[in-house]
């Protein structure tokens, strides 16, 4: 669980505007690890 959560607070911390909520989402799933 700590990997991907990290995974999605790298792109949010490198873009936190230009990275939504939605695309966090649709990163978090895109991961393949939490569907």
């Amino acid at each position: 669980m700590t990997a991907l959560a990290v995974v999605t607070a790298t792109p949010a911390e490198a873009t936190p505007g230009l990275v939504p909520a939605t695309d966090r989402e649709v990163a978090f799933t895109a991961d393949g690890t939490v569907v």
